[in-house]
């Protein structure tokens, strides 16, 4: 009974806390992924932009779309792999506003990714990830993501994990990618 008063009051007063609107704003980030994908471990470097908008007026729920490019590296086995990608995310979270100058907000939703370029360099031998030719990686991707930004003024910083629903390569694992993002609202 004690335990149900206190996540009552602790609801009344969040949604006292979180009642502001929320105000719409884009954001522009650098994003840094550790990938995985089987036992290829590769690092990402990307840059994006989101737009932020509130979805009702009364919760603080919020939508979320933008679009990012990475370029993603690595070493495995004497073998040197570089990719580039697209991807254009999409989510909805909770805007949870902490004190005036702070919230917390925690999201989840979907993406698009295509991959515009890659190559695996073996030394004397090297050839490209997404010609079929060649090798035959897919190209396009669409995977899921859940995540935790913190809103400080006008800066945002976030960690995010995702995979995809598609194989990248057949009969391997989907990719997963845990995400570091540091934003600033303009």
């Amino acid at each position: 009974m004690t335990l149900c008063a206190l996540c009552l009051a602790f609801a009344a007063q969040a949604q006292e806390t979180s009642s502001k609107p929320m105000e719409d704003y884009n954001t522009l980030y650098v994003q840094y992924d550790a990938i995985s994908l089987d036992e290829l471990s590769l690092n990402g470097i990307g840059v994006g932009w989101n737009a932020t908008g509130s979805i009702s007026k009364s919760i603080p729920l919020f939508a979320e779309i933008g679009i990012r490019a990475q370029y993603a590296f690595g070493s495995e086995n004497d073998v040197d792999y570089n990719m580039y990608s697209v991807a254009i995310p999409l989510s909805i979270g909770y805007h949870y506003q902490v004190s005036d100058n702070f919230a917390l907000a925690p999201y989840a939703g979907l993406n698009v990714r295509y991959y515009l370029g890659g190559k695996a360099d073996a030394g004397d031998y090297d050839f490209k990830l997404f010609d079929s030719d060649e090798a035959d990686w897919k190209a396009f991707a669409f995977g899921w993501q859940i995540g935790v930004k913190g809103v400080f003024n006008k800066f945002s910083l976030g960690i995010s994990y995702g995979t995809d629903f598609t194989e990248m390569v057949e009969d391997a694992d989907k990719i997963g990618s845990l995400q570091i993002t540091l934003g600033f609202k303009i």
